[in-house]
Order: C-alpha cells, then structure tokens, then sequence
C-alpha cells in the first residue's frame, strides 16, 4: 500500500527541485546580461569619476592660464590682456584652449569689456553674447553692455531688445529704472512713442522712489501732450 504521506512529500521534494531547476536555468540563461550590465554600470561610473575629475583638473588649470590676463586688466594693459605675451595667455586665448570653463565664461565678459573700451562694437557683441550667468545682477550688466553695444551701432531694435531683457530679468529700484531709461530713449530715436511711454510709466508707477522718476514724470507730461 502507498503511503500518501511519502507521495505528498515526493510531490514536494519534485515541485521545489522543478522550481530550483527554473531559477537555476533562469540565472545561467541571463548570467551574461547580468555580468554585462555589471561591467557596464562599472565602467560607466569610472567614465563618470574621470570627466569628473578631468572636469576640475581643467578648471584649476584654466584658472591658473587666466591669471596673468586678469592682472593686465586690472592694471590696464587691455591689449595684454586681451591677446597676452610670447609666455602667458590672454583671454582669447583662454576661451580657445579652455572651452566650457568657468574661466573660459569669465573671458567672455573681460574680452567683451575690452572690446568695448576700444568701440570695436562687434567683437564686444560677439564675446558678450557667448557669456552667461545664473547670476541676475551680473547677467542684467552684461545684457546692458550688448545693449549699449547695439546703440553705438545704430541697432537700435537690438538695443531696446537686450535693455529690455536686463529690466525685466529680477527687477529690482537699484538697476531697472536705469534700463527702462535706456530702453525709452531709443524707442524714442526709433520714434517708438508708444514703447518709450510705457517704460517711463513703469518707472513712475513702480519705482516712485528713484532718482530716476522725477525725470520720468516729465518724459510721460511731454509724450502725453
């Protein structure tokens, strides 16, 4: 006579060797892609440890090469620092050999100041606009300098354009009543009467504490009447 008991417990013994059996044929079957997507996360991570620490290496290294750049300005040797000498680099050629660099950004800026300084306008544009900041103060003066850039240029679309970017980037009482004036008043060489109103509204009604809303007072009596 069968015993039930050691049927059942055969059945058991078999059902848990079958399933032992899948797994093990499961894991033999993806053990490659296991062991490919480990090796993959690895050297994914050292790819990521390197450009990370290529990344940092560059940036001390570009801040080292800027440094001499950054004296000659200082001192006023714009030449020197704009193009550097037969040792030292200037910041041209700190945006070349250090691109996407905190240092490389900061060039940006010098060289387009410079550039400026010389009323060679385009240029200044060209360096000017390749520069950026997450900071608005700063950004709004770099903006103003393209905008000031424009008006020398008699692009004075592009001018109110970029004045228009700093005033309504952050507005603040220190600095945007300044840009809304230098936004009016080429709208006004523009004979955009319509445009310049509005900026000089906007300082009487948002900024009654400047220096800037007596004069603007006046500007909107005039256009008004």
């Amino acid at each position: 006579m069968i015993n039930k008991k050691n049927v059942v417990h055969f059945q058991n013994e078999n059902t848990t060797e079958v399933a032992i059996e899948k797994i093990k044929n499961r894991v033999k079957h993806h053990q490659l892609r296991i062991f490919l997507l480990g090796i993959f996360t690895i050297v994914a991570l050292m790819i990521i440890y390197f450009i990370i620490k290529q990344r940092t290496s560059k940036e001390e290294v570009a801040q080292k090469a800027m440094l001499h750049a950054v004296h000659c300005f200082e001192q006023g040797l714009y030449d020197e620092a704009l193009q550097g000498d037969q040792s030292q680099m200037g910041f041209i050629q700190v945006t070349k050999n250090y691109p996407r660099t905190k240092s490389a950004n900061m060039s940006y800026f010098y060289a387009g100041t410079i550039y400026m300084n010389n009323r060679d306008f385009d240029s200044a544009i060209t360096f000017l606009e390749k520069f950026n900041s997450s900071e608005p103060v700063i950004q709004n003066q770099v903006w103003v300098l393209m905008g000031d850039s424009f008006s020398e240029k008699k692009n004075y679309a592009k001018a109110a354009e970029y004045y228009m970017k700093a005033a309504n980037n952050k507005a603040n009482k220190i600095s945007t009543p300044l840009f809304l004036i230098k936004a009016a008043i080429v709208y006004e060489v523009m004979e955009n009467y319509s445009k310049a109103l509005q900026c000089y509204k906007r300082i009487s009604d948002e900024y009654p504490t400047t220096e800037y809303f007596g004069d603007a007072c006046k500007q909107i009596a005039r256009l008004t009447n």
